[in-house]
């Protein structure tokens, strides 16, 4: 087996600050069983390195720069649905001009426009254009189109930052009074469905995507664990079409970290247990199949389903079920608030008040960082598995306050 790294070339560039022409030159490692394998694989590194500077040499306007930025790199589709509007905007302000020629003062006084008419964006909307401007101009500045990031001289703007979460709202009582309903309250809105999904999104602070990723065999009953490691969602079908891709996405979870083994409550575990044999006996009903194993279903617009009847005809042929994405759970939360008169809330802020109900419980920040799946530090094994520990043995504590929050008031 051959492993080197080697320098490869492909022509050569200005400097964009001394004016001197320098080589496009950058390493690869490449793993090889043999010499011809290996060489073989180096002139294809080559190939491609020569490819990439031609790509660059003929980037002359921010437009281009931007498409090139998207073509070069890999990105979620979620990231490029949400990028859409920013790149519209941008492009229609700078797109024609060279990214050279574009200054701090011209950013500021773009963004600073965004606040105005037509536009009117919100302080979160323009951190947005932020982050967007950023990481296009560090593309340039990596690929030696620019010698510095104008962005850098703007960082002490109120927009380069991430507006705080506004404080004179708390999100708590409203999901703690959600919680307490949804297990108090005999009205069919608050059905199994809808108590498995507030029940696994609170426990396990889950994202939206993530509570829909998940499958029964992610499940450990015994251990009373749930392995969190995918993600499903929905683009719109204008936004899917106008990107080219499908619009039901299904992937990994968003970070490597995200990637995690949580503990369960009881209640959770009981529930998950009803909702296991009531999914099983709607499947035999309806003569369908759940091969791979999907917690949450799609159960509307099945075919042969009998006329002013909520099954399919006894004699339809055996049809597989597809997945469930996205918007069921937070559209049952909007209703249940309004019917009930509670601020609007969402998965994300169950997400926020299960984890700002753990600080206050006083539950250690690495347990709660480590059940949200936000990075733990280091990336060594022994860090995450020692996080995962604390999570479990700490998770008792988090327990006891969700069976407060059900039985408040019932003695």
């Amino acid at each position: 087996m051959i492993k080197e790294s080697i320098r490869i070339y492909a022509g050569s560039r200005k400097d964009p600050i001394t004016g001197k022409r320098i080589s496009n030159k950058k390493w690869v490692t490449i793993e090889a069983r043999n010499k011809t394998e290996f060489k073989r694989k180096l002139e294809e590194e080559q190939r491609l390195f020569r490819e990439q500077v031609g790509n660059i040499n003929q980037l002359k306007t921010m437009a281009q720069l931007i498409d090139w930025y998207y073509k070069s790199k890999e990105h979620s589709p979620k990231t490029l649905a949400n990028d859409q509007d920013y790149v519209k905007v941008i492009k229609n302000n700078f797109g024609k001009k060279e990214p050279k020629d574009i200054n701090a003062q011209m950013i500021l006084e773009f963004l600073e426009s965004l606040e105005s008419p037509p536009y009117n964006y919100t302080q979160h909307t323009l951190h947005g254009y932020f982050k967007s401007l950023r990481k296009f101009f560090n593309f340039a500045v990596d690929e030696g189109l620019v010698s510095r990031n104008p962005l850098t001289s703007l960082k002490n703007k109120s927009f380069s930052k991430q507006p705080k979460a506004d404080k004179s709202k708390p999100i708590t009582e409203p999901i703690s009074k959600i919680i307490h309903l949804t297990f108090n309250s005999t009205d069919k809105i608050f059905d199994l469905t809808f108590k498995t999904m507030l029940l696994l999104s609170f426990d396990c602070c889950l994202r939206n995507a993530e509570l829909y990723g998940i499958h029964w065999n992610d499940i450990d009953f015994e251990k009373r664990t749930i392995n969190i490691h995918t993600s499903a969602y929905t683009l719109t079908k204008k936004v899917a079409t106008s990107l080219g891709i499908d619009p039901i996405v299904r992937k990994n979870t968003k970070t490597e970290r995200s990637t995690r083994t949580l503990p369960l409550s009881v209640i959770t575990i009981e529930h998950l247990r009803l909702f296991q044999k009531s999914s099983e006996k709607y499947l035999t009903m309806n003569r369908l199949t759940n091969e791979k194993g999907f917690l949450f279903f799609q159960r509307r617009n099945l075919p042969d389903r009998l006329p002013s009847k909520r099954k399919r005809n006894e004699s339809a042929p055996f049809y597989p079920v597809t997945q469930a994405y996205g918007s069921g759970f937070n559209k049952k939360l909007r209703t249940i608030c309004k019917t009930y008169n509670i601020p609007i809330m969402s998965s994300h802020k169950i997400r926020i008040a299960s984890s700002t109900l753990r600080d206050e419980i006083g539950i250690q920040e690495r347990c709660t960082e480590f059940v949200l799946g936000h990075s733990v530090g280091t990336l060594e094994r022994s860090y995450y598995v020692e996080s995962e520990r604390r999570a479990k043995e700490n998770h008792h504590i988090f327990e006891k306050l969700l069976k407060e929050i059900i039985n408040k008031n019932n003695n």
